[in-house]
């Protein structure tokens, strides 16, 4: 939780786009000191997001052919 709210910056309960990137960027300076640019942050934070959109969009699409074949 002390990681959660770190990087929570509003205390929203969800890490938006801007704060992923924040908890990105934290992670590979950690890792490969002051090398990362804000273009591959901008890249990484894009890629992450727009796969756990993917991945949510296609359970919903199994829920709804789950639910269209049912009925």
């Amino acid at each position: 939780m002390k990681v959660w709210k770190q990087f929570d910056t509003d205390c929203s309960g969800y890490i938006e786009a801007d704060e992923l990137k924040q908890f990105i960027k934290a992670l590979l300076n950690r890792r490969q000191g002051n090398k990362v640019t804000e273009e591959k942050l901008i890249e990484y934070t894009d890629t992450m997001v727009c796969r756990t959109f993917v991945r949510l969009l296609y359970c919903f699409l199994n829920i709804y052919i789950s639910i269209v074949t049912y009925f």
